[in-house]
């Protein structure tokens, strides 16, 4: 055990160098902050009794103790910041803080200590209008925050860790279809400025954080066969990917692009939310469910997209 104070030379202040078992490796060196011996002294031992303490588990390791002093709100900030370091989505980003900061917010969750399992059961009987999905993302969500937390050393536990996901019933969540050939060529035809998104999700699968990410930079019309470059930043398996662009998509994108755009500008300057969605199923006189009340809804196009791939077929909708 190494274990002694000292002032280096030409300086009035204290300094403690201890190692207390040779398996903990290097050696520590820190400042008493004191001129004064005793007072050094005393330091010394109120320091090394604190780590022998924190060895045996009688206390926490201070990184914990310092953690459970911040306000969980600023704990999130860092994990999300280090998320986006890692490369993470904006829509995963933006969805992990939606849900945990919800939680924070109407559990009351305003340290470490103050997250339970029990609050956050009382939570989700006061929300019994969640579906058995919606609550076990949320649940995820805080999950992974807290998982993140115990690997930094910030808390000593996940305190969600005994909650049981809720089990998902056949039917609790609505079964999406894909639309026909026909809905798709009478979508189309009232779909206006809205047209170009349509038919990239139809034919290209992609998702709407997909769509909403792409840039006229990954888009490459003047090809010999035109493509769009989609990163993997914008991928659900994370992985890039090069597609090639259908004739009358290329068309579309070309008319949406007739005038000249920066690399960095987004394709599409929104996404249909539903609502505009469903107006634009109305005036096709598509039937937002069919008779086996499965529903349409903007997701319903990669749908499509798989129904064509599983055909065999390469549809065109021009």
């Amino acid at each position: 055990m190494i274990n002694c104070i000292y002032k280096p030379k030409g300086s009035r202040i204290w300094r403690l160098k201890y190692r207390l078992r040779p398996e903990d490796g290097k050696i520590t060196d820190v400042s008493l902050g004191t001129s004064d011996k005793q007072s050094a002294e005393k330091k010394r031992s109120e320091k090394l009794r604190e780590l022998e303490h924190e060895r045996v588990g009688i206390i926490p390791p201070k990184a914990t103790r310092d953690a459970a002093q911040r306000k969980l709100v600023e704990h999130l900030g860092d994990f999300l910041s280090d998320m986006r370091r890692r490369g993470k989505s904006e829509k995963y980003l933006a969805n992990l803080d939606f849900r945990v900061g919800q939680l924070i917010t109407d559990c009351t969750w305003n340290y470490a200590k103050d997250v339970t399992a029990d609050s956050f059961q009382f939570w989700l009987r006061q929300h019994r209008e969640l579906k058995d999905k919606t609550a076990n993302d949320y649940l995820e969500a805080a999950r992974c925050f807290f998982n993140w937390l115990v690997r930094l050393g910030r808390v000593g536990s996940n305190p969600l860790l005994s909650v049981e996901r809720a089990k998902t019933k056949e039917g609790n969540a609505d079964e999406i279809r894909a639309l026909s050939d026909h809905e798709m060529l009478r979508l189309l035809a009232v779909a206006g400025e809205r047209k170009a998104v349509y038919l990239m999700a139809v034919h290209m699968g992609l998702r709407r954080a997909g769509l909403a990410a792409l840039k006229w930079g990954d888009v490459h019309l003047d090809a010999v066969t035109p493509f769009v470059k989609v990163r993997a930043s914008t991928t659900k398996n994370g992985k890039p990917a090069d597609i090639r662009l259908l004739s009358e998509l290329a068309v579309a994108l070309g008319e949406l692009n007739g005038k000249k755009t920066h690399g960095e500008e987004l394709v599409f300057k929104g996404i249909p939310r539903i609502e505009r969605f469903y107006r634009d199923l109305k005036k096709a006189g598509i039937p937002r469910r069919d008779g086996f009340g499965r529903k349409a809804v903007f997701h319903s196009l990669r749908h499509t997209f798989g129904t064509n791939l599983a055909r065999g077929v390469e549809w065109r909708y021009a």
